[in-house]
């Protein structure tokens, strides 16, 4: 009997070490982002909160240093702003946003990172409250959002998205009022989604 509790013990003690560095390994993967602007893909993005954010480039001279882009007078703007492979670069805010203190100040699927709200696509994680989601992601209606890293990308998807969108709504209303089919044809044509 002592035998066995101690063969019982030592794969305890073995399961325990194993769920120990699982864990570390899973917490690793999570915070293994980008730490520089030149560790991010595509081109046009920029490392902040070891994410990488969609950047638009700027008409500047080249430079060596993130101050090298930075512009007087706009204080918190140059939040944004950074300098990859010798050319400058400004984080890609989100539309109808002037920049932000707090997550509420970015109007919907938009997160605010570096005083900026910048475009945001879902992680894949839920969340329930603030701080619960990694590090550079924000939590919204009960998912976890991160910044768009590709806008080439991330338009296309919403284009398909809405474009499928579309079809379904189209189909749902020609089953409930066949009537409408023509109409409603020439009616999403004029809003480019047919």
């Amino acid at each position: 009997m002592k035998i066995f509790r101690m063969m019982l013990l030592r794969k305890m003690v073995i399961m325990k070490r194993i769920l120990s560095v699982l864990f570390l390994i899973s917490y690793m993967k999570e915070a293994n982002g980008c730490l520089r602007h030149d560790a991010c893909n595509p081109q046009n993005a920029l490392c902040f909160l070891r994410k990488c954010i969609a950047a638009d480039l700027l008409p500047m001279n080249s430079c060596t240093t993130n101050a090298q882009c930075f512009t007087r007078g706009i204080g918190v703007g140059n939040l944004g702003r950074g300098c990859k492979e010798g050319r400058c670069y400004h984080i890609k805010m989100a539309p109808g946003s002037y920049g932000c203190v707090t997550q509420e100040q970015c109007i919907g699927q938009a997160i605010c990172i570096r005083r900026h709200c910048v475009y945001a696509e879902p992680s894949g994680l839920r969340c329930g409250r603030c701080g619960s989601c990694p590090l550079g992601e924000r939590c919204i209606g009960g998912l976890c959002f991160q910044p768009v890293r590709d806008f080439g990308s991330f338009t296309n998807k919403r284009k398909d998205m809405v474009e499928m969108l579309a079809e379904t709504f189209k189909t749902a209303v020609y089953q409930q009022f066949p009537e409408y089919a023509g109409t409603l044809d020439s009616a999403l044509q004029r809003c480019g989604l047919e």
